[in-house]
């Protein structure tokens, strides 16, 4: 785990901690490590597992589109209109 590390307090009941302690005396490791651990694989894990799977639905969204023939060439039309001065009606095509 690479991220800095923030110190804060939990209320667990009793069930709770007694399972921890369980678990971190068996496992050789913290109550804060698995804390942490169980963070991550409840919340963590998820979204980044749905911004995956997100991306992959959005990859080729774009692939039957008559008007974006090379991407890079629309990428380089769209970026010139930034920087085109804004009394310029003139159209910018490649």
């Amino acid at each position: 785990m690479g991220s800095k590390m923030h110190r804060t307090q939990l209320y667990l009941t009793t069930e709770q901690l007694e399972e921890l302690r369980r678990r971190s005396a068996r496992l050789e490791r913290s109550v804060s490590d698995l804390v942490r651990e169980a963070i991550d694989e409840v919340y963590i894990e998820p979204r980044k597992k749905e911004l995956g799977r997100a991306l992959e639905q959005a990859f080729g969204v774009w692939k039957d589109r008559e008007d974006v023939s090379d991407g890079r060439v629309y990428t380089r039309k769209l970026r010139k209109e930034w920087h085109r001065d804004p009394g310029d009606k003139s159209d910018h095509n490649e």
